[in-house]
């Protein structure tokens, strides 16, 4: 068996490369955008905590408008009105306040001397500020703070990557046209080098608000709470005396909406690479569900034509049966067909060399219908599986139950992998079924099972799957699936009674130490069957 597989996934090592290429470049391209957007996220985070570190309270003008940057090459402001100068008085009236600084920001492109073209533009901003003598956040690593008109302060990581130098004169771009502005000073943000990559132009206060045209008004006043006054208690007595239109609030406040909004802006960002991991793993599924087709067709006319075969047993999924049920036919090998599905007892090309060992949904769903209706109850809810197997199950159990008297009172689908089976959990209470059937398989049995036992669904109602496969309940454990009732296709204590089993389940357990599941017990039946007719 491993010889013949291994030989089959080998033998087109082109085609074996660009498969799992799509599959390493999707999951990549998925973990990749999670791990970027969640990094970018968490930076952002730590830096407005840190800028709110720095005061206690903002004083800003009240807007309708949600806090939104300006995107590639903006300010980074958030659209609010500038507040009347004049509200700087009042905020230092009030008890409690140890100072209070006002602030201007507005677009201030760097231009890069050596090369005349414009610093920045796209992605980050290009954030023009008010120096604030009071501030812990914004340091100076060179040169002296601004003091007059002519003079700019510029961010570290801009004057390293464009070598701007202290004393250097650099044409500084704002709403207003071009200027010239000599640098006096280079400043950090904290221990980095900038505010994440936007550059930084900072100018003396009345030179910024010229520039901004915030003359006679701020965009925001920072206050520091005097000693033994939180910054809620100060929030409340300044909103108490600001004008209307203009409100106080925390600075943990600010920090919290700056977050969000960068949030909200890098979910665009995050959605646009996830299209493209979306469309990585498309194709790759798409590979991946038609190549199972072409190698199963393709291997099994190589065992046909090469190793001279003359039957072949498996087959678990209904494409992979039916793919070599094709060339088993064309070429009149005996194919002994083991999966669960109705596919290939539907189709219309029937095969005189066809057999199928499995049960199928449709008998599943009559078996075990039937047991149901008469020991469990009459009224059934189906949770079932959204893909082909699901279905045939739900169609089986709705056929069961017209023919043994039930009702189906209600069916719901789930997708196939489903992690979180609590939202469907209601509906099934609320119809108040004798018996609910979760009509799925494998990992999806194993997750509805213990969360339909952990819902406390077990006491109102029966529960019942259809095929409960021995992998899975040893995965599950005795307690999974204790009080579950269904049908399974094996069971090694049929040794106990069958002299064929006994011999079957003892020569497996002494070549496997474990003893045999269901899908070992098809094999087993289906290529003894073949051989015993062949002796005969």
């Amino acid at each position: 068996m491993w010889r013949a597989a291994l030989k089959g996934l080998f033998a087109k090592k082109l085609r074996l490369l660009l498969t799992a290429a799509s599959i390493v470049l999707g999951v990549g391209f998925v973990a990749g955008t999670y791990v970027l957007t969640d990094t970018m996220a968490r930076a952002f985070d730590q830096l407005f905590a840190t800028v709110a570190s720095d005061t206690d309270v903002v004083v800003r003008a009240a807007s309708a408008f949600e806090v939104t940057g300006q995107g590639a090459g903006g300010d980074g402001t958030s659209g609010r009105r500038p507040i009347p100068a004049s509200v700087l008085e009042t905020v230092r009236a009030v008890q409690g306040v140890a100072e209070a600084r006002p602030s201007v920001q507005g677009y201030a492109q760097l231009v890069d001397p050596r090369t005349g073209e414009a610093i920045g533009g796209f992605g980050p901003p290009t954030i023009g500020l008010s120096w604030d003598p009071g501030s812990t956040v914004l340091t100076l690593r060179e040169g002296r703070a601004p003091q007059g008109p002519g003079e700019v302060v510029v961010d570290a990581g801009t004057a390293r990557a464009h070598d701007l130098r202290v004393g250097q004169e650099v044409r500084v771009i704002t709403t207003g046209g071009p200027q010239r502005f000599e640098i006096v000073g280079i400043a950090g943000f904290g221990e980095t080098d900038n505010l994440a990559g936007a550059t930084l132009a900072l100018f003396e206060l009345r030179t910024a608000q010229e520039l901004f045209d915030r003359v006679g008004r701020y965009d925001e006043i920072a206050v520091d709470a005097a000693e033994g006054v939180s910054a809620s208690e100060l929030r409340a007595r300044i909103q108490a005396r600001l004008p209307e239109g203009v409100e106080a609030v925390t600075s943990t406040t600010v920090a919290a909406e700056n977050a969000d909004a960068f949030k909200e802006a890098l979910g665009f960002f995050r959605t646009a690479l996830l299209v493209f991991a979306g469309i990585s793993l498309f194709v790759g599924s798409f590979i991946i569900f038609n190549t199972f087709s072409i190698i199963t067709a393709q291997r099994t006319r190589e065992l046909i034509e090469n190793e001279k075969v003359h039957f072949v047993v498996g087959g678990l999924s209904a494409a992979v049966q039916m793919a070599i049920n094709e060339q088993t036919k064309k070429a009149r090998v005996i194919y002994v067909s083991i999966s669960q599905s109705n596919e290939i007892t539907a189709r219309p090309d029937w095969s005189p060399y066809t057999f199928h060992e499995a049960i199928n949904p449709h008998i599943t769903s009559q078996v075990v219908g039937s047991w149901a209706a008469r020991n469990l109850g009459k009224r059934w809810y189906v949770l079932y599986a959204d893909y082909a197997f699901g279905h045939q199950l739900r169609d089986g159990f709705r056929l069961a139950a017209e023919r043994y008297g039930a009702q189906v009172i209600g069916a719901d689908p789930h997708p196939l992998g489903t992690t979180d089976y609590s939202p469907l959990f209601p509906r099934v209470v609320a119809a108040r079924p004798d018996v609910l059937i979760l009509a799925n398989f494998g990992k999806d049995q194993l997750n509805s099972v213990k969360q339909a036992a952990a819902f406390g669904l077990k006491a109102s109602m029966k529960l019942v799957c259809p095929v409960i496969l021995g992998t899975t309940r040893r995965e599950g454990g005795a307690d999974a699936f204790e009080g579950v009732h269904g049908g399974t296709t094996f069971y090694w204590e049929l040794a106990d009674t069958i002299p064929t089993a006994k011999r079957f389940v003892e020569a497996f357990q002494k070549r496997w130490g474990r003893p045999p599941f269901d899908y070992a017990g098809y094999a087993y039946s289906g290529t003894r069957l073949i051989l015993e007719a062949a002796e005969r």
